[in-house]
């Protein structure tokens, strides 16, 4: 009479076949993970540029973004004077948030990417929720697939996209 079960053959040929499985799975399951992660941050960052746009028309109060290759900080104008508003270096900001960022956030300068520096880059929202400061914002690295990694902020507009290189951001 057999004995009913596996035999250690049987056992091998199916751990090998589970285990060839989990190596062609793990490297697409990291790989989507990243993706997934970027265009999380990256719509994120987008409802915080138009939350601060909102926010200077709702409130009457003009606010700034300003960002870091790593952080941004989200700052609202206190001061009735504004005639330092649009000054190199604005006086009258008191900081509402600030927010790490765990991938690299660059702006596009032509054909070309360059690092954010928080003391200097910004965007500055007025009474109307109109902006000055038009840049492209890019989530690095570009070159995954797929997924949303650019935002195109525009004197009254805010958009999202995708690059696939660094000549330019499809807006959907």
């Amino acid at each position: 009479m057999r004995n009913r079960g596996f035999s250690l053959v049987e056992m091998l040929v199916v751990i090998a076949i589970i285990g060839i499985i989990l190596s062609i799975a793990i490297p697409n399951y990291n790989s989507t993970m990243t993706k997934t992660n970027m265009e999380k941050e990256t719509k994120e960052l987008h409802s915080t540029i138009v939350n601060a746009r909102l926010a200077a028309m709702q409130n009457k109060q003009p606010g700034a973004l300003y960002l870091g290759p790593s952080q941004y900080v989200y700052k609202v104008y206190t001061s009735l004077d504004y005639s330092s508003l649009y000054a190199t270096t604005p006086t009258g900001f008191k900081t509402v948030n600030t927010t790490a960022f765990p991938y690299t956030l660059q702006k596009k300068s032509g054909s070309t990417l360059n690092v954010l520096d928080v003391t200097s880059d910004k965007i500055l929202f007025d009474v109307r929720g109109f902006t000055l400061n038009n840049m492209t914002l890019v989530v690095t690295p570009v070159s995954y697939g797929g997924g949303d990694n650019c935002i195109v902020v525009s004197t009254a507009r805010t958009n999202i996209g995708r690059m696939e290189n660094v000549s330019t951001c499809n807006i959907r």
